[in-house]
């Protein structure tokens, strides 16, 4: 549900004037970058998201539900 809200954010144009940053993909949507605090950005995607945190990479896959850091997938508690 949240996906599709933030796609209809994005063609009203409510993302970009929140401050995030659109960059054309050659597959699928665009991408939405926001950087914020030093070393942060958070990448919003059709297909999932990342969060860019000193730590690494957080990457969220929208279509299998998977949580992965830096490529280590992150396993439910």
């Amino acid at each position: 549900m949240q996906f599709w809200l933030l796609g209809l954010d994005a063609r009203r144009g409510d993302l970009t004037r929140l401050g995030y940053q659109k960059t054309p993909m050659n597959t699928g949507s665009s991408a939405y970058t926001l950087d914020f605090m030093e070393r942060h950005s958070l990448i919003l995607h059709s297909t999932g998201l990342t969060l860019k945190l000193p730590e690494g990479e957080l990457y969220y896959e929208r279509r299998t539900g998977r949580f992965t850091l830096d490529g280590q997938p992150i396993l439910p508690a």
